[in-house]
C-alpha cells in the first residue's frame, strides 16, 4: 500500500467505547382480534362524538352571538325611528310656536284674555301701594383689601402660614 492509502485510515481506541445499554423488547401479546376491533371502534366512536359535541357547541355559540347582534341591530332601528319621530314633533312644536308668535298681536292677546280667561284690569280698590323708605340700607363696617399692600416675600408668607397652622402665630 502506498502512503496515500493510509492517509485516510484512522485508528480508534476501542477502550473508550460507550457501554451497550440493554433495552428489553417486549413481545407483543397475542390478543383476540375481535376484541381489538371492538375497542378500536369504541375509541373511534368516542372521538367522533367528542368532535360532534365540540362542533355543536361552536354552532350554538355562533348562533347566540348572531342573535345578539340581530337584537342590537333591531334596537338601533327602533331607536332611530323614535329619534326621527321625536325630531318631527319638536319641529312641529317650533313651527306652531312661530305661527302663534307671528299671528297674535297684543290686541288679540288682550281679547283672548278677556273673553276666554275672564281677565280684566284691576279696579282702584284692588290696587295696593307699598310705602318704602328712601334711606339707603347699605353700611360699610370695615373695608377689607383683597390686594396685599405689604411687600412680604413669598417664603415669609409660607412660614407665617405654617406657624399659624400649628398655632404659634
Amino acid at each position: 500500500m502506498s502512503n496515500r492509502a493510509h492517509a485516510y485510515k484512522y485508528e480508534y481506541d476501542n477502550t473508550l467505547e460507550a457501554p451497550e445499554n440493554f433495552v428489553p423488547v417486549e413481545k407483543p401479546i397475542k390478543q383476540n382480534v375481535v376484541l381489538t376491533e371492538i375497542r378500536n371502534n369504541r375509541a373511534r366512536r368516542k372521538m367522533k362524538n367528542g368532535i360532534l359535541v365540540k362542533i355543536s357547541l361552536l354552532i350554538v355559540l355562533g348562533l347566540c352571538v348572531a342573535l345578539r347582534y340581530a337584537s342590537i341591530t333591531e334596537l338601533n332601528y327602533r331607536n332611530q325611528a323614535l329619534q326621527k319621530t321625536y325630531e318631527d314633533k319638536v319641529a312641529r312644536v317650533q313651527q306652531q310656536q312661530v305661527n302663534m308668535d307671528s299671528q297674535m298681536s297684543i290686541a288679540e292677546i288682550a281679547q283672548i284674555a278677556q273673553d276666554r280667561l275672564g281677565m280684566q284690569k284691576p279696579q282702584p280698590y284692588q290696587i295696593v301701594e307699598i310705602q318704602t323708605e328712601t334711606i339707603d340700607q347699605t353700611e360699610m363696617v370695615s373695608p377689607e383689601y383683597t390686594k396685599d399692600t405689604a411687600k412680604i416675600p413669598w417664603y415669609e408668607k409660607i412660614w407665617n402660614h405654617v406657624l399659624s397652622f400649628f398655632g404659634f402665630a
